[in-house]
């Protein structure tokens, strides 16, 4: 490809329900891990912290993050813990939205028995949602593991500086 960017497609469809006015319990399966084998999902809540009638919010999830290889058996967990401020636009039909999040590793070892120099893993997200009645269309952006180098590594990430890696996530929603 001459050098450019290739886009590493990732798939995931996930369930939502909310429980009251102000929290929602999620979860997903990550269908392209499952095409080689690893059952991935995330469990978690979306929790509203603080709401103005004007549209502005602040909103918390802690998230678990959990992978099982079914090949070889191996298991990892990791806890997350995102924060977002939010805002409606336009009769709530947008919603712009920013915040971080920190994946938590647990784990003292890496692959190969490798020590684990990072446990924690910070994240910056900017994302824009479209809302219609049945279905809501999402594009975000994230800087994925900032400030840790990515070089060398078995993919070459797009980060910052050879830094991080810069992801853009495109969402579809359909509200029953």
């Amino acid at each position: 490809f001459g050098g450019a960017p290739i886009p590493m497609p990732l798939s995931s469809v996930a369930y939502a329900r909310g429980i009251n006015d102000k929290t929602t319990a999620f979860g997903s399966l990550h269908t392209t891990a499952l095409l080689f084998g690893v059952i991935q999902t995330d469990i978690g809540i979306c929790r509203d912290l603080y709401s103005h009638p004007a549209g502005f919010g602040i909103s918390v999830n802690p998230v678990l993050n959990i992978a099982v290889d079914t090949w070889e058996g191996n298991k990892k967990l990791w806890p997350e813990l995102s924060l977002n401020a939010y805002q409606s636009l336009y009769q709530k039909k947008l919603l712009l939205y920013a915040g971080s999040s920190t994946w938590f590793e647990l784990a003292s070892k890496r692959a190969h028995g490798e020590t684990q120099p990072n446990r924690a893993l910070f994240h910056a997200q900017l994302g824009l949602q479209y809302q219609r009645k049945k279905f809501s269309y999402t594009l975000e952006g994230k800087y994925l593991g900032m400030g840790l180098p990515t070089q060398p590594n078995v993919v070459d990430y797009i980060g910052l500086q050879n830094k991080g890696a810069l992801g853009i996530y495109l969402g579809l929603t359909r509200r029953f």
